[in-house]
């Protein structure tokens, strides 16, 4: 959930400085939980002893995955509207060219391409330098629960008119 309930029993001295700084809620720890379908609990860390606390949920279940790193090439495409009619893309160049991608193995293996899409608000008639959001996808083109170190990429795009000689 979002949040919770949090009900704190003590001294209500030792209770008024507790509540001056800011109370956090977080799951036990997780470190030996087997993958799969988990029950789990919420707790408050850092109280001082003589404070009893108590969460509204105290439990949920979650699904627990094992993390799964990959390093992922950036492909890129081009709006069609992106350039003027009859002009050229000579080159385009990304920065980074690369993104390490974390998630749940199950959600890695599903990855299908890692990619940003250039567009412009006008048709550019010249080399133009644009940033430009991260997408990551499935085979179906669905964007997938995935976390990249990058999310946002540069290209520079080197836009040429095309030339004919003639005698």
């Amino acid at each position: 959930p979002e949040s919770v309930q949090v009900r704190l029993t003590g001294p209500r001295n030792i209770i008024n400085q507790v509540l001056e700084k800011e109370i956090t809620v977080q799951t036990e720890d997780l470190t030996d939980v087997p993958p799969g379908t988990q029950q789990i609990q919420f707790i408050i860390a850092d109280l001082p002893e003589t404070v009893d606390y108590q969460v509204t949920p105290s439990r949920r279940y979650v699904k627990i995955s094992q993390l799964d790193e990959i390093t992922s090439a950036i492909e890129y495409e081009i709006d069609p509207n992106a350039v003027v009619e009859g002009f050229n893309v000579d080159n385009v160049s990304l920065n980074p060219t690369e993104v390490q991608l974390t998630g749940d193995v199950e959600t890695i293996q599903q990855i299908d391409r890692v990619f940003i899409t250039i567009a412009n608000p006008q048709p550019a008639n010249s080399s133009f330098t644009g940033t430009y959001h991260l997408q990551i996808v499935n085979a179906e083109g669905e964007v997938l629960d995935v976390n990249s170190n990058v999310s946002e990429i540069e290209a520079q795009v080197e836009v040429s008119q095309p030339q004919t000689e003639v005698s």
